[in-house]
């Protein structure tokens, strides 16, 4: 295995990807790919569990909730889990081929969506710290005002 040296602008060798480099990287392709179809699965798992849990809420006349509401909050739940399945997915198949292939565009492609994974990951993650202190705060100022 031949190892891939990436040049900087000036020529000089920046970055080297030693075959122990290419056997991790090769494992965390599998991985990934193992992981994004788990991830497939479970979203159109979640859709199903959508379509169904609507229409046995309905089905009960004493549930406070609308079987059409929970759809949608449920749809809306696989919509959020589909992207960061995507771009896992991905990743994983064009780090398979810049591996098979030698192909840097290719190792590019995949950082990129590795790149969009972590962005979206990070940015699901601030909303629900943001949530998680405003619960926080709502639930401070109504426990007050019980008190």
């Amino acid at each position: 295995m031949n190892d891939e040296i990436l040049q900087s602008q000036n020529g000089t060798p920046d970055l080297k990807i030693t075959p122990e480099s290419m056997m991790y990287l090769s494992s965390i392709a599998t991985w990934a790919k193992f992981l994004a179809i788990v991830g497939f699965v479970v979203v159109g798992l979640i859709v199903v569990i959508a379509i169904f849990a609507g229409v046995i809420i309905s089905s009960y006349t004493y549930v406070p909730v609308s079987g059409m509401s929970l759809t949608v909050i449920y749809l809306i739940i696989a919509i959020i889990y589909f992207f960061p399945v995507l771009f896992g997915y991905r990743f994983a198949t064009n780090l398979r081929k810049a591996i098979t292939f030698k192909d840097t565009p290719k190792l590019t492609e995949s950082f990129k969506n590795l790149n969009y994974y972590c962005l979206y990951i990070g940015v699901l993650t601030v909303i629900g710290l943001v949530l998680l202190v405003v619960g926080i705060i709502v639930a401070v100022i109504g426990a007050a005002f019980v008190m």
